[in-house]
């Protein structure tokens, strides 16, 4: 089954840290297994962030993302 979900997420690295909203696609591939979040999507990001390099942590996971051109990009994936 795969839902669309909104989370809440923190943005660090480059010497700051900002709250954001995370999209991503829950997917369970049986009713009893565990769910895994795919194609996280960065929103609303709590203040201006400079380019660069930066942690996306949300729902218990770290995730590489590269902040470039205005634009939040998965990185090392």
């Amino acid at each position: 089954m795969r839902v669309h979900v909104r989370r809440h997420g923190v943005l660090s690295g480059e010497g700051h840290e900002a709250e954001c909203i995370v999209s991503a696609i829950k997917v369970t591939p049986r009713p009893d297994g565990p769910s895994v979040y795919a194609r996280y999507s960065v929103h609303n990001v709590s203040k201006t962030l400079p380019e660069g390099d930066y942690q996306l942590f949300v729902s218990g996971e770290t995730i590489p993302v590269r902040f470039h051109g205005g634009r939040w990009l998965a990185r090392g994936l």
